[in-house]
């Protein structure tokens, strides 16, 4: 008896361009944000603002308690580094000038962005079109 060959998993359907495998990884949160990217594009709802090669959908801010403002984004590597090139949403909290990206469906820790990032540049021109009171920034936490 010879050894059997292992069996090569299917080849993705017809039309997925091979994303079909890497969507299976994607959190639910993941795919949910994708989808909506997808929706919004196709609706023409989305309006992207550029930050260097990093786009969010500026019309797609969402108010959420305690004045987080919330909106899908399409990082890039060059701007963000490898890990938050994953990021599917931002997070800004004007109040305390504080943002987080949602990576792998899970928030990363709020923080103040370094001066001169994207994620500043994204906190600085949302916050200054808003309704609430002054932006008074907070001393960061121990």
């Amino acid at each position: 008896m010879g050894h059997a060959e292992p069996l090569a998993p299917p080849p993705p359907p017809p039309g997925s361009e091979g994303n079909a495998e890497a969507a299976l990884l994607l959190s639910p949160a993941e795919r949910r944000d994708r989808a909506e990217i997808n929706l919004r594009d196709q609706r023409g709802l989305s309006q992207w603002r550029w930050f260097n090669a990093t786009a969010v959908d500026w019309a797609g801010w969402r108010l959420h308690p305690g004045g987080v403002r919330i909106t899908l984004v399409k990082p890039a590597v060059a701007d963000v580094g490898l890990r938050t090139s994953a990021a599917t949403a931002i997070a800004v909290q004007c109040e305390s000038l504080r943002q987080t990206w949602r990576i792998d469906g899970s928030w990363a820790p709020w923080r103040i962005p370094a001066s001169g990032s994207v994620a500043q540049r994204i906190v600085l021109d949302l916050c200054s079109n808003t309704l609430d009171g002054p932006a008074v920034p907070v001393v960061p936490v121990p």
